[in-house]
């Protein structure tokens, strides 16, 4: 899992979504649930961090679960005990099986994200959009701006927490009070970081240019992506799944 391509891991990831959000039925979502399992078992990544990065998502797939029964409550009235819920068996059907194809396209991210190195990421999204480079489109100017995207959030992540803990150790509680009195800690909190991350950016600016990165102009990689026997192997395994789920449950 960790050798094989990028690109064959985000193709991976993508045609795992669409075979997901395109299945009409609900026993359609086992097949891809049982390739990303087989993935995951492959990694040879520990059960517990899978959990843990699920556990983080728990409340955007309630919100999701909400707001889909408050769009759709149709069908037969849920009953429980003598309170009925404002809301169909068809209606919550619908949304459980959206947060189950939202909770298996998350795993899947993470999936690439923990065989994956920003880099590659970068560079495989890169390699995608290299066609569109014909009509304009400055594909290796934004693919860096992908890659040092991705690179700054562990730092402003880093940057948040020195500064929680400078103004922590001057006497401020956070999330304490009413709401201007939160709203005026977030704002102790939120300006430092930023100005931080601002003068982070000003220095990778000046580190660039100091080794000669000019926009536009082509670059050389240290490293070249190039398919192996084991990504075609792969590619075509994930392109007759996808075949098969569209044409079985299609």
């Amino acid at each position: 899992m960790h050798r094989l391509d990028p690109r064959t891991k985000l193709l991976g990831v993508i045609l795992t979504a669409l075979a997901a959000f395109l299945a009409p039925q609900g026993c359609a979502i086992a097949c891809p649930t049982v390739v990303v399992c087989a993935a995951i078992r492959f990694s040879g990544i520990r059960g517990m961090i899978w959990l843990r990065g699920l556990y983080r998502f728990r409340w955007m797939l309630a919100i999701v679960v909400v707001a889909h029964l408050a769009a759709n409550p149709w069908g037969v009235p849920v009953v429980i005990g003598s309170l009925e819920l404002p809301f169909g068996t068809e209606g919550l059907e619908s949304a459980l099986l959206f947060a189950s194809r939202l909770a298996l396209l998350i795993a899947a991210s993470m999936l690439l994200t923990f065989s994956t190195s920003p880099r590659d990421i970068a560079g495989a999204c890169k390699r995608f959009a290299m066609p569109l480079k014909h009509v304009g489109v400055p594909v290796e100017e934004l693919g860096l701006i992908l890659l040092l995207a991705i690179r700054f959030v562990p730092v402003l992540q880093m940057e948040i927490g020195t500064v929680v803990e400078a103004q922590q150790a001057r006497g401020i509680r956070l999330g304490k009070g009413g709401l201007v009195a939160r709203a005026s800690t977030l704002t102790a909190v939120l300006v430092p970081a930023l100005l931080a991350a601002l003068r982070r950016s000003e220095l990778l600016a000046s580190a660039m240019a100091a080794r000669g990165f000019v926009p536009g102009r082509p670059r050389s990689e240290y490293k070249s992506m190039r398919f192996s026997s084991r990504d075609w192997m792969v590619m075509a395994g994930l392109a007759l799944f996808f075949v098969c789920c569209m044409a079985v449950f299609g």
